[in-house]
């Protein structure tokens, strides 16, 4: 994966045009896993969320062309409006449907559909942001460790004992310290350069 460069600026106006596929595949690379989390947050099943992803991509793809990308103060919650507009059209239609059927309230599916938490996608959303970005930032370092070290890093997050982690790799229980240090570091710098490349204003 690439380097993000000033995504909230310079690549979002050049997937303004519809035809950079290059760009556009880099924008879904950095935001899918951050709308989908978003979105199956709110309580939808995987197969909803998979599918609302798509539309919640396809009206960015949309509505950026006609956007003034600096005029917005915060990309993140402008898409966040967009994802949430996504989940009430498609609660909306589920539940019409249901209505038609005269089985609302009286089904599975209505009671899914009634679970969720529209009001809290702004806390769902800020939580997401940052798990998104620990995730993202983690698969963009993983390439520069060799050996033992991310699996060892991953074990210790999990809250495996140092000790079990040394014995299952047969490694010191000092190297296990030195190379979830050496992880940890390197992760916060990633952390911190992809919070001043998408997050700035």
């Amino acid at each position: 994966m690439g380097r993000v460069g000033n995504t909230r600026i310079t690549l979002i106006e050049r997937i303004q045009n519809q035809q950079d596929d290059t760009s556009w595949d880099e924008f879904v690379g950095i935001y899918r896993g951050f709308i989908f989390g978003t979105i199956r947050n709110m309580g939808l099943s995987t197969h909803d969320s998979e599918d609302l992803v798509q539309q919640v991509l396809l009206s960015l793809w949309k509505k950026l062309p006609d956007q003034d990308v600096r005029a917005i103060k915060c990309f993140r919650n402008w898409m966040t409006v967009i994802t949430k507009n996504c989940v009430v059209d498609f609660m909306r239609k589920r539940m019409s449907e249901k209505n038609r059927l005269e089985k609302a309230g009286q089904d599975d599916d209505s009671r899914y559909l009634k679970s969720i938490r529209l009001p809290d996608i702004d806390a769902i959303a800020e939580k997401q942001w940052k798990t998104h970005i620990t995730h993202l930032a983690i698969q963009r370092i993983q390439p520069e460790f060799t050996g033992h070290a991310m699996n060892v890093f991953r074990l210790s997050l999990e809250g495996v004992s140092t000790e079990k982690i040394a014995s299952q790799f047969d490694i010191k229980v000092q190297s296990v310290y030195r190379l979830r240090c050496r992880v940890k570091v390197r992760l916060t710098q990633e952390i911190e350069f992809l919070r001043s490349e998408l997050e700035g204003d």
